[in-house]
């Protein structure tokens, strides 16, 4: 009987320890994806008060062939004009992580259609790899 007591205790005693340590653990995830999330936010904010002038920008240089940007891009960009309507103070959490995925989407773009027009052996040698 009291060997039972002594293997229930320990079998307690290291459940309790291995849940101390996941709740640990997954305070340190939280911890980690707040300052990863509160990072996106203020790149967010940031972006989207400069926004105006880089859409003027690329809409100029592209002049009337805005549709030789690829749709998906273009989507971007005028998703973009939208959200840099908004009071900055009034974006939401979802609109901050719009901003941010837009912001991805269109590098990917330019990145690509920026190799494409001055380093296409580049991208040739890429494609090997």
């Amino acid at each position: 009987m009291l060997k039972k007591l002594l293997i229930v205790l320990c079998v307690m005693f290291l459940t309790v320890t291995g849940c101390a340590q996941m709740v640990q653990i997954s305070r340190e995830e939280t911890k980690n994806l707040n300052i990863g999330i509160d990072g996106i936010r203020e790149y967010s904010r940031a972006f989207i008060a400069r926004w105006p002038v880089e859409s003027g920008m690329i809409r100029a240089y592209l002049g009337g062939n805005l549709e030789t940007f690829p749709g998906n891009a273009t989507f971007a960009m005028n998703a973009l004009d939208e959200i840099a309507q908004i009071d900055p103070d009034k974006l939401t959490d979802r609109q901050l992580g719009e901003i941010f995925g837009y912001r991805a989407r269109l590098l990917e773009k330019a990145v690509k259609l920026a190799i494409e027009k001055f380093a296409p052996d580049l991208l040739k040698f890429l494609m090997l790899l």
